[in-house]
């Protein structure tokens, strides 16, 4: 297993203790930094979880640095530099007691942009269900319309016998016959 999908699988694992809010603590911190040479600024998010719970620390410690290194010895921190994706990410064991450590840094500015990606396919794909959804409607309507139960409102006829009909005095008069002269 890489150690991007090592990061991402502890992500899942701590999402799947949300509910009980004493195994970890989240915060969250937005700010700013310049490049090395002073020449562009960067904006970043950090996310940090401090995982006090011994079951989900012993289990995070598995994940990031193997099932033989999850007790206190050992590794104490390991880091993924960011990729094309601008993400890093980090674990920090806690001395005894103390938490441990997991944050991930990343750009906000990709994180929007792939949410609004995410919602431009999306409105895609709800633009195509709709036509869809339309086409059958008017695939159903004709159907029906050409059904020989019905008959139209619009034409006062009946379609199966071809009677006029009154809907003012709910009568069926009948065609005269017509002769041929």
């Amino acid at each position: 297993m890489t150690e991007r999908n090592k990061f991402q699988e502890l992500l899942e694992t701590i999402k799947k203790y949300k509910d009980n809010v004493t195994d970890y603590a989240y915060s969250t911190q937005v700010g700013g930094r310049s490049s090395p040479d002073k020449t562009r600024n960067y904006s970043y998010s950090k996310e940090t979880y401090e995982i006090s719970s011994p079951e989900l620390k012993k289990e995070a410690r598995k994940i990031i640095f193997g099932e033989d290194k999850a007790g206190d010895g050992g590794l104490y921190r390991l880091g993924l530099s960011p990729d094309s994706g601008n993400t890093f990410y980090s674990y920090e064991k806690g001395d005894g007691s103390q938490p441990d450590k997991f944050e991930i840094e990343f750009n906000p500015e990709r994180r929007r942009k792939e949410k609004e990606q995410i919602d431009r396919e999306q409105r895609r794909r709800d633009r195509e269900q709709a036509e869809r959804d339309r086409q059958q409607v008017e695939r159903d309507r004709k159907e029906k319309q050409n059904s020989p139960d019905s008959f139209s409102f619009r034409d006062k006829k009946c379609a199966e016998c071809g009677q006029e009909i009154d809907f003012t005095k709910g009568i069926i008069r009948s065609k005269p016959d017509r002769q041929e002269e």
